[in-house]
């Protein structure tokens, strides 16, 4: 939620070139095994409640993490200890060697809250954080943020105040904008192409950040005949990536890789072109007859669109649909437990690195409960711990890529991209820095002229 970045710093940020930088530590450094990570922390932050923010407010934030009724412990699972050095010092064991914990740490699961208010029942109306803004109303569907008199990075910091207003409607978040209720809202598939109508008149600019959203079939490997990775090959070639991004107007470019283009790892080039006697003569030479996949569909959209589309498009090489509209809240969980063969759902990019989405396709997990690709859980293990941003790391996750491209684990479908609408006259817009590369854009640096 974007105002978790706003209230909450946490101790690494994301750049908009999704690089990791200091924010409430001044530094970090791994040791020489890369089982420690030592971090220097800023000595001028107090929380919101006037609590000083030091080593054991960090120590204290973590454990609470870790805890195994948090939302986030999955995140620290790697982490083993945590150790208050100094005042100002703060020191990560970790169990293996694992650059992606920065990258962790850069999204609320490393918000600091003020050690005062850690056990509060009422911490989401009256939130203690040290960030740019603080709580001023609260109700459910709408928020009020005043800017912190007392933040440690204050220039930075353009509005006095932020509103942030919930409003489930797609069209009706656009339409607020144009009668002048808001300065700048979200943009989904299905407000798509009104949204770039309005952004050409000159009165409002659109901007797109980036890919938020993977839309996938996931396919059970323990169903036959998904068993068989010819088979899932097959059925990536009979699927029309760009017939189901053009009636999604466009807002969900075709993609075939299991990352993004951005990401590391990424590969130039690879496709799987739309050729359906190729599915069929695959098919036909693994012995597969025709055969019918029980699929859980997500009851949302664009889900529900891309299901109905998939559906048309393996009946031509003999595939029936059984299409099981589930709620988005349970799809995964119930698709998890093994019983069905496909599942049509969408996957949020939550931050910069292979990672979490290779992980979707290799071993075994509610999104893969099947286990296919198991036998390249050690190179994808290896590639993980490799240093951040080096060529190694990526040309590793190339090799991962190129691999699961010849024998897919799912039939990934489009990306969906993070864009925004907003009024002309907003400066500050054109690199927004994301704490998850979903939804959670940092605006403490957007303003308005006059």
């Amino acid at each position: 939620m974007p105002m978790m970045v706003l209230v909450y710093d946490r101790l690494v940020r994301l750049t908009p070139d999704s690089e990791v930088a200091p924010q409430l530590a001044t530094s970090y450094k791994f040791s020489n095994d890369g089982l420690d990570l030592t971090f220097q922390l800023r000595d001028d932050v107090t929380f919101h409640d006037g609590q000083h923010f030091d080593a054991n407010a960090v120590v204290a934030n973590l454990r609470r993490a870790k805890a195994p009724e948090s939302t986030v412990a999955a995140q620290l699972a790697g982490v083993t200890d945590m150790f208050a050095d100094g005042p100002y010092q703060v020191r990560l064991h970790l169990q293996a060697p694992d650059p992606t914990i920065l990258l962790r740490l850069a999204t609320t699961t490393g918000a600091m809250i003020s050690p005062a208010a850690l056990n509060s029942p009422n911490l989401q109306q009256t939130p203690a954080g040290s960030g740019p803004f603080m709580m001023q109303q609260f109700a459910t569907d709408r928020v009020i943020l005043a800017k912190n008199p007392n933040y440690w990075d204050h220039d930075l910091v353009v509005p006095d105040r932020v509103e942030l207003i919930a409003v489930a409607d797609d069209a009706a978040r656009v339409n607020l904008l144009t009668s002048g209720g808001a300065d700048i809202v979200s943009v989904t598939p299905a407000t798509w192409m009104q949204a770039k109508d309005i952004g050409s008149t000159g009165q409002y600019q659109l901007h797109v950040y980036g890919d938020s959203m993977q839309q996938v079939m996931f396919l059970n490997a323990a169903t036959p005949p998904l068993n068989n990775p010819r088979v899932r090959l097959a059925l990536n070639l009979a699927i029309d990536r760009a017939a189901i991004s053009a009636a999604l107007e466009g807002a969900c470019p075709p993609n075939s890789e299991a990352l993004p283009a951005a990401y590391p790892g990424y590969v130039d080039g690879l496709n799987y072109d739309y050729n359906v006697d190729e599915a069929k003569r695959i098919l036909a030479e693994e012995g597969v007859g025709r055969f019918t996949l029980d699929t859980l569909a997500s009851n949302l959209e664009p889900p529900r669109t891309i299901a109905q589309m998939v559906q048309g498009m393996l009946a031509k090489v003999g595939v029936t649909l059984n299409l099981i509209p589930t709620e988005p809240a349970l799809v995964r969980s119930v698709f998890g437990q093994g019983k069905y063969g496909a599942m049509v759902h969408q996957q949020s990019i939550t931050y910069p690195d292979p990672s979490v989405l290779f992980a979707t396709h290799i071993g075994a997990g509610q999104l893969n409960p099947g286990n296919a690709a198991a036998a390249l859980v050690p190179a994808a293990d290896a590639a993980r711990a490799l240093e951040l941003g080096s060529p190694q790391r990526s040309a590793a996750y190339q090799d991962l890529t190129r691999r699961l491209f010849k024998e897919p684990t799912h039939i990934p479908i489009c990306n969906q991209t993070v864009a925004l609408l907003m009024r002309s006259n907003m400066v500050g817009v054109d690199r927004l820095p994301f704490s998850q590369l979903s939804t959670s854009v940092d605006i403490r640096g957007v303003g308005l002229t006059k």
